[in-house]
């Protein structure tokens, strides 16, 4: 017997409901309060081509990342969802890790 409207659709109605009681109970108004604290660092946006961002290992290893899987495709996942070693060794090479040579990564 096949069923038909919510009860086929449980992860909807899952998720509906929790999306309901996030707002309901105040946490997400709670977590952008969290962001707006008087102490935090005030985020500012920056260009496109902003010269500060040639300084971001961040964006850098995401780029990089990026380029990778439109050149080789999507990056392989183990059993135990680790990356697999061709892109391991092919990140170790071509990021620029902090004081740390491509040999001292694999020792």
């Amino acid at each position: 017997m096949q069923q038909h409207g919510p009860a086929s659709r449980p992860c909807a109605a899952v998720a509906a409901l929790c999306k309901r009681s996030i707002h309901s109970c105040g946490l997400v108004a709670f977590m952008r309060g969290l962001w707006q604290h008087p102490d935090m660092i005030k985020f500012r946006t920056l260009a496109d081509d902003h010269p500060d961002l040639a300084h971001s290992p961040l964006l850098r290893g995401a780029l990089l990342t990026l380029q990778y899987t439109h050149t080789h495709g999507s990056i392989g996942l183990t059993r135990n969802m680790a990356f697999k070693r061709v892109f391991v060794h092919w990140a170790v090479e071509n990021f620029d890790w902090p004081g740390k040579s491509a040999e001292e990564m694999f020792r």
